[in-house]
C-alpha cells in the first residue's frame, strides 16, 4: 500500500495525498518550469508521466452485434453424427376408411400405407484463429499467457454463421423466415401494421386469430402455433400501446384472448430480428425475407418442435491442432450444418403487412 503525504493546497487547506504520485507529479511540474523536456529524451519522459497518470479500465468494451436468436427460435439436433453429409428421413401415408357391412358380404376392405424418403443436404463450415511467431516469443519470453479474445471471436463467428442460416437460410439450404413451402398471407387490409396509427386492439387481435386458424385448419385441426416471431417495431407497439381506458398492454391482452389461449395451448409472441421492412442485417446486403418486398413486415406462426421444425447440426465447431504455416501458428476450427427443416409446411404460416 502507497503511503500517504499531507500537503497543503493554495487555498489554505491540508490533504493527504499518494507519496508516489505526488512526487511524480512534483517532479514533472519542475521539469516543466526548468524547461527539461525537450528532443525525444522528454517525449518519452512525458509519455511515462502520462502513462502513470491515466487509469486503465479493465473492462475492454467490445463492438456490439445484433444478438443471435437461433438456439431460442430453432430446435436443433446434434445426433447425426460428424461424418454424415446428408440427412434423410421417411415420410408415410396411410390410405383406407371404415365402411358399413353389407349384408351377407365377406368382403374386408384392407388399409395400406406409402412411405417416401426425403433428404437434405449438410454441409462444411470453417471458422479459426491464428498468431504469429513474435507473438508466440514474447508471450513465453514475458511469461505472458497468450489473449483469448481470438479464440472467443471465433466461436462467436461460427454462431453467428448459424443464426444467419438458421434464420435466413444460405444457398440451397432454407431458414424460418424464408422458407418457400411454407404458405403466407397478408394482415387485413384495414390494419396497414400493427405499429401504425390505424391499427386498433380488434384489428390486430383479428390478424393473429386469423394467423392461428389458418395454421389449425391447415394442419388438419392438428397443429397449434406455439409462437408468433413478430417484427421489432410491431412488437413494441404491442407491448407499448395500452387498451383503451386500462392500464392492460396490447400484448397482454393478446396472450389472453387468442385461440390457442381459449383452448388451453402455449402461444408465445416474441421479436424477431431481421423481420422489419425488408431489413439488410446480412453480410451480404440481400433481402431478408422472401415475399416480403415493398417494404413489407412479416410475422412468423410456427410450432416449435423438432419433429415439425429442426435444423441439423451433426458436428458443432471443433478446434484442430494448432498447425505452423510460414511464421503463423494456425489453429482450424470446423464444423457442419444444415438449414432449416420445415417436416410439415402446413403447420407454419407467414403472415406479410405486420
Amino acid at each position: 500500500m502507497d503511503t500517504l503525504k499531507q500537503i497543503t493546497l493554495g487555498d489554505g487547506r491540508t490533504v493527504e495525498v499518494a507519496a508516489k504520485r505526488y512526487q511524480a507529479w512534483d517532479s514533472f511540474v519542475r521539469a516543466y518550469k526548468d524547461n527539461i523536456f525537450a528532443g525525444d529524451a522528454g517525449d518519452g519522459a512525458l509519455s511515462f508521466f502520462i502513462s502513470q497518470m491515466t487509469f486503465l479500465e479493465e473492462t475492454t468494451f467490445k463492438r456490439q452485434y445484433i444478438p443471435t436468436q437461433a438456439e431460442d427460435l430453432v430446435p436443433m439436433d446434434f445426433r447425426g453424427g460428424d461424418h454424415i453429409t446428408s440427412v434423410t428421413y421417411r415420410v408415410s401415408d396411410a390410405t383406407g376408411i371404415g365402411r358399413r357391412k353389407a349384408a351377407g358380404s365377406t368382403q374386408v376392405h384392407t388399409a395400406d400405407v406409402a412411405y417416401t424418403l426425403k433428404t437434405f443436404p449438410v454441409v462444411p463450415g470453417e471458422q479459426g484463429y491464428q498468431y504469429n511467431t513474435e507473438e508466440l516469443r514474447q508471450s513465453a519470453y514475458l511469461r505472458i499467457p497468450l489473449n483469448e479474445d481470438r479464440m472467443v471471436e471465433s466461436v462467436e463467428a461460427y454462431r453467428r454463421h448459424i443464426n444467419q442460416v438458421a434464420l435466413y437460410g444460405e444457398a440451397e439450404l432454407t431458414g424460418l423466415f424464408n422458407n418457400a413451402t411454407v404458405s403466407h398471407t397478408a394482415v387485413s387490409p384495414f390494419t396497414g401494421g400493427w405499429a401504425s396509427a390505424t391499427a386498433t386492439p380488434n384489428t390486430i387481435l383479428s390478424d393473429v386469430n386469423l394467423a392461428i386458424n389458418k395454421v389449425w385448419t391447415a394442419s388438419g385441426f392438428n397443429d397449434w402455433p406455439t409462437h408468433c416471431v413478430a417484427p421489432p417495431a410491431a412488437y413494441q407497439a404491442l407491448v407499448g400501446t395500452q387498451l383503451p381506458h386500462t392500464n392492460t398492454s396490447i400484448l397482454k391482452f393478446l396472450l389472453e384472448n387468442n385461440l390457442c389461449a381459449q383452448n388451453g395451448r402455449p402461444f408465445q409472441i416474441v421479436a424477431g430480428y431481421g423481420l422489419d421492412n425488408g431489413a439488410t442485417y446480412n453480410a451480404t446486403g440481400a433481402s431478408q425475407t422472401a415475399g416480403s418486398g415493398g417494404g413489407y413486415t412479416r410475422a412468423v406462426y410456427y410450432v416449435k418442435n423438432p419433429l415439425r421444425v429442426v435444423m441439423e447440426i451433426p458436428l458443432p465447431q471443433r478446434f484442430l491442432a494448432p498447425q505452423l504455416v510460414n511464421f503463423d501458428v494456425k489453429v482450424p476450427g470446423e464444423y457442419k450444418y444444415s438449414g432449416v427443416e420445415v417436416r410439415y409446411p402446413s403447420s407454419m404460416l407467414y403472415q406479410d403487412g405486420v
